[in-house]
């Protein structure tokens, strides 16, 4: 299960005329730009926790069917990267 790191300490900025967002976390003071693909992500975990396989369910809505064999495979990678820089946590199931 992943879940956002600190709700409350995020502040998620995105742009109409732009696809991706930037990412203030004030607990580290770093900003972060993240694609589309990880902000559909952000957006969800907001929400609730969710596993991989609720995260591709949720996100089938929002691609092209001939975009959700390449957006599946990706999503483990977001997930990892934006773990690594303490935007998310991988919780107990």
């Amino acid at each position: 299960m992943w879940s956002l790191a600190s709700p409350a300490q995020l502040c998620i900025r995105v742009w109409e005329d732009d696809e991706t967002a930037v990412v203030y976390d004030a607990r580290s003071g770093d900003t972060h730009l993240i694609e589309p693909l990880g902000l559909a992500i952000l957006s969800l975990l907001r929400d609730e926790p969710h596993n991989i396989a609720s995260i591709n369910l949720q996100l089938t809505s929002l691609y092209a069917p001939e975009d959700h064999v390449s957006i599946f495979d990706l999503i483990p990678t977001v997930l990892r990267d934006m773990h690594d820089v303490g935007l998310i946590v991988e919780i107990p199931a």
